[in-house]
């Protein structure tokens, strides 16, 4: 699960996912490890998971709620640096489920 920081308050809060990655109980538990994971992106708002952000002006998007405080450019590499570890990490723990 990622979420921005915008998504910790309020309707659609991280606080359960928040609470059962602590535990420990965020998806499959399996000898091999599990690739469940969760985290937060910093000053940016959920429309930045899109690339809709990064089209549009900055000054329209920060104006408009659209694109948080961090360059839209810099949100982007973020989600995909992230993702791209996250997949790499799936990856791995099926690699060590297969060799079982």
């Amino acid at each position: 699960f990622m979420y921005t920081i915008s998504q910790k308050k309020g309707w659609g809060s991280t606080k359960q996912i928040e609470d059962l990655h602590k535990r420990g109980e965020l998806g499959p538990k399996e000898e091999g490890g599990s690739a469940s994971d969760y985290g937060v992106i910093a000053d940016a708002t959920h429309i930045e998971f899109s690339d809709c952000s990064m089209l549009t002006p900055t000054w329209i998007g920060r104006a408009s709620g659209n694109c948080g405080k961090r360059s839209p450019h810099d949100t982007a590499q973020e989600i995909a640096s992230r993702t791209i570890l996250f997949l790499e990490n799936v990856k791995e723990v099926q690699g060590k489920r297969k060799q079982e």
